[in-house]
């Protein structure tokens, strides 16, 4: 049974923490290619119990880099989101000043 769990990380963490999470996927990885090196198609029912595991750590992989992108989709979404409020104060002081540089003119 898999379960969610939440906890807060400032954003300026979350390449580190998504980072940790990729690295850790990586062993897993690392794990699984040791295993399929490793079989011996001798023992039929040894490999089968083996792909089985293989299998299982691979849907594992593969939600654990589901929710990595999901992160750092929103990450980005954020500090695009952020930085908008910025642009568009520089935006709003550019057109403020244009009526003025007009009328000089």
């Amino acid at each position: 049974m898999r379960v969610n769990i939440t906890y807060s990380v400032g954003i300026e963490d979350i390449p580190k923490e998504v980072g940790e999470l990729l690295s850790k996927e990586h062993d897993t990885l690392q794990a699984v290619t040791a295993v399929l090196e490793n079989l011996k198609p001798g023992n039929p029912l040894e490999t089968i119990e083996s792909l089985a595991s293989v299998r299982e750590e691979l849907v594992s992989v593969d939600m654990r880099l589901a929710e990595c992108l999901a992160i750092l989709s929103g990450y980005v979404d954020v500090k695009g989101q952020l930085a908008l409020p910025a642009l568009s104060d520089e935006t709003s002081s550019d057109t403020l000043d244009a009526p003025e540089d007009l009328a000089n003119e």
